[in-house]
């Protein structure tokens, strides 16, 4: 993406933890916990502690769709670009939190990495990658 000359956007989705994936809570609820964890991570723009994360935790948690937001907060990661929390939902009912999360561009500098105008009215900028689940 760096390189490219074409502006992209990245789109994740899926929910955080499901109750019916969450074997230690009886398959009833989610694991709010762990939830909590990664949105303050999110929120905090602390995603590149993601990485280490194994398989085993997220399957615990049951948090097996967080791994397409992972993907995004990656690519943002290597642009340098930080998460800005919009909206999360904790829910029982539903059975999965719901997190909506952005990436804006943050400076000009990022403008000139990835080759756009920075002439606002001739080029706008891209909203860049969106990290959204559900």
């Amino acid at each position: 993406m760096k390189d490219s000359p074409y502006r992209v956007v990245i789109y994740g989705s899926g929910g955080w933890s499901h109750g019916f994936l969450t074997e230690k809570n009886d398959f009833l609820w989610p694991d709010r916990e762990t939830d909590m964890v990664r949105l303050r991570q999110v929120d905090e723009g602390r995603e590149e502690e993601w990485k280490t994360m194994t398989l085993a935790e997220v399957e615990d948690s049951g948090q097996q769709e967080l791994l397409n937001g992972v993907c995004v907060a990656g690519a943002m990661n290597e642009l340098k670009q930080k998460s800005e929390v919009l909206e999360y939902l904790e829910t029982y009912i539903f059975n999965s939190g719901k997190c909506l999360a952005v990436y804006r561009p943050q400076h000009r500098d990022y403008l000139e990495l990835v080759g756009c105008e920075t002439t606002p009215h001739l080029n706008p900028p891209l909203q860049g990658g969106r990290l959204g689940w559900g």
